[in-house]
């Protein structure tokens, strides 16, 4: 028994064409979200302003952004696989948390903040169990378009 070789766009020329648009207009949509930086916003790469140091984050910390005041907090002290809230206080119109181990990549932990009343914003929250018994972890924390990083310790 012989196969017989199929080839898809060998006598349908609209069909070619239309697969090269196709992949013409993806590639031109990944440029100009680069160029723009919209997929730097997308996926959580605004750039730092500011870096603190917070290693207990269930007793809070205090940070200044773009000259505003805010406060980060847990409600219990961290623990992979553990849900928790976070709370952030301070003048927020959008918030979203993207949590990055330290020297590891432990995929995709991003987080939008809900307004809570005033000017508290939470979200519930995991993080991923580090195969390594790795403790150090960096909150990407962005708020109104600008970024802080907060650098914490599980237990």
């Amino acid at each position: 028994m012989q196969l017989k070789k199929v080839n898809l766009f060998a006598n349908n020329k609209p069909m070619r064409y239309s697969a090269i648009a196709l992949v013409v207009a993806i590639l031109g949509a990944i440029i100009v979200a680069n160029r723009t930086g919209w997929s730097n916003h997308w996926f959580g790469n605004i750039k730092t302003e500011t870096t603190i140091d917070c290693p207990e984050l269930e007793k809070g910390c205090a940070f200044n952004l773009n000259g505003k005041p805010f406060r980060i907090k847990s409600d219990i002290p961290l623990e992979p696989g553990k849900p928790f809230l976070l709370d952030i206080e301070g003048e927020i119109v959008s918030a979203r948390a993207f949590w990055r181990m330290v020297e590891m990549d432990m995929g995709p932990n991003n987080y939008r903040l809900e307004h809570i009343a005033g000017q508290r914003w939470q979200a519930k929250v995991t993080l991923p169990p580090c195969p390594h018994g790795g403790k150090d972890w960096q909150l990407h924390l962005e708020l109104n378009a600008r970024a802080a990083d907060i650098n914490t310790r599980v237990r």
